[in-house]
């Protein structure tokens, strides 16, 4: 999409290009009629203004339905300068706006330009996104075919010197809907303490290993696992 993204959100999934599927950003005719607030940026260039929305929609949890619209904001629209900047600020703290001038210097795109573009984006205040203000009523009564067929599933704890966070992790499974499973854990810890896990109601392995490797604990839990 617009290309700051990376530098100023480096890290997020969504600036990935999806490799074998059409992806998941709505196009502009998927936005019409939405019930959260789409309206245009009109301080953005025109196919600034759809990517913006479109940006803005998949935060506030509306995915393609269509499947047919991922891929058009990868490289096909080069927006200018200015948009790039515009968006930004409307998004992301000033501190990384100012990052991504800086960067965008160093890498020689041209300084007047992107100065000038600073300069011109300076009245753009940020806007928060409501992330919970979208719901997807179909997820509510999708019947899974296979939670049908209630498959044996075996969940797999390697774990060192945690037991504070290992007691929120498994009263976290006792209350799942899902019974079918087993656990097993891997514990490394120095201090082994069996009794810790006699007070969970749970379908629960534990395995005491005396190396610290990760690695092996995960291979050990597979063999043993019987799911």
């Amino acid at each position: 999409m617009f290309s700051i993204l990376k530098i100023v959100h480096p890290v997020w999934y969504f600036n990935l290009a999806p490799a074998n599927d059409p992806g998941y950003f709505p196009g502009p005719g998927e936005l019409n009629g939405q019930t959260i607030e789409l309206t245009f940026d009109n301080t953005l260039s025109e196919n600034a203004r759809d990517a913006e929305r479109a940006y803005r929609a998949l935060r506030s949890g509306i995915i393609s339905s269509k499947m047919e619209n991922g891929f058009s904001w990868w490289g096909k629209s080069q927006f200018s300068s200015e948009d790039e900047y515009r968006f930004a600020r409307k998004y992301f703290h000033p501190s990384r706006v100012f990052t991504a001038l800086i960067w965008r210097l160093l890498t020689f795109h041209n300084p007047f330009r992107e100065i000038n573009a600073f300069i011109k984006s300076a009245n753009v205040n940020r806007k928060a996104i409501n992330y919970s203000n979208h719901n997807h009523d179909a997820f509510q009564v999708f019947q899974s075919a296979l939670l049908k067929n209630a498959p044996p599933v075996t969940v797999v704890i390697p774990t060192l010197n945690r037991y504070d966070h290992l007691e929120n992790v498994l009263h976290d499974f006792e209350k799942q809907d899902y019974k079918n499973f087993e656990i097993i854990v891997i514990d490394q810890s120095d201090a082994f303490n069996p009794d810790f896990y006699k007070k969970f109601n749970l379908k629960l392995r534990v395995i005491h290993q005396l190396e610290k490797a990760l690695w092996m604990a995960r291979n050990q839990a597979i063999r043993e696992s019987k799911s």
